[in-house]
């Protein structure tokens, strides 16, 4: 597995934890706290916790994109 795709990986782990936080703050503020997503209190410690993974993603694959982008520019 490339570093590209081990990168994408870990931000899609984000996406998911950070997208069950926020569904679940959505369906408490609109009166629904019986879901059977993540507590609230779970799911914005979730998306606290997963904030330094997202900023460290995000570095590798604008590097990535980066180093692609002058490879096409030089022509290799």
């Amino acid at each position: 597995m490339k570093r590209f795709q081990a990168v994408l990986a870990f931000l899609g782990l984000h996406l998911c934890t950070t997208s069950l936080g926020v569904a679940s703050l959505w369906l408490y503020l609109h009166g629904r706290p019986e879901s059977l997503l993540a507590p609230l209190g779970a799911g914005v410690v979730v998306a606290v916790w997963t904030l330094p993974l997202m900023v460290f993603v995000a570095y590798f694959v604008g590097a990535d994109v980066l180093l692609q982008l002058q490879r096409l520019v030089r022509g290799h």
